[in-house]
């Protein structure tokens, strides 16, 4: 009995300490053409945009994605989480946003416009670690 009892003691340890020493989470944001056409997002950026992940897919200062139907886009912000202080950097990175489908186009113009798309668009298992922006 005290085998067992040492050795739950044990696991207890060791999975309290993974538990609390767990790495930050990838953080994404997700663009997600839910019609049956193509969708085009475009993302202008202003010159405080830095992000060494997205660079092959920037051209001068814009990344233009090209969605085909139920495609999924998947852009890579490193590790954390999107907290309010997260979003607010990278709006504040973020001179417009056009999404276009054959049927709408909706242009994000205002920090305050884009602030609300993503917060209310964020999502994640414990926490805020993916925005999923669903093209409709």
């Amino acid at each position: 009995m005290k085998i067992s009892n040492h050795l739950f003691r044990s696991v207890m340890v060791v999975l309290i300490f993974v538990l609390l020493s767990s790495c930050d989470p990838p953080h994404n944001i997700f663009l997600i053409n839910t019609t049956e056409s193509e969708a085009k997002i475009s993302f202008h950026f202003n010159e405080t945009f830095e992000n060494r992940l997205l660079k092959d897919d920037v051209t001068g200062d814009s990344l233009i994605v090209y969605l085909k139907p139920n495609e999924t886009y998947d852009m890579d912000f490193g590790i954390g989480t999107w907290s309010d202080d997260e979003v607010n950097t990278l709006v504040k990175s973020i001179r417009s946003l056009e999404i276009e489908t054959i049927d709408t186009k909706s242009i994000y113009k205002t920090e305050k416009a884009m602030r609300s798309l993503f917060v209310n668009n964020r999502t994640g298992r414990w926490w805020d670690t993916e925005i999923n922006l669903e093209i409709q």
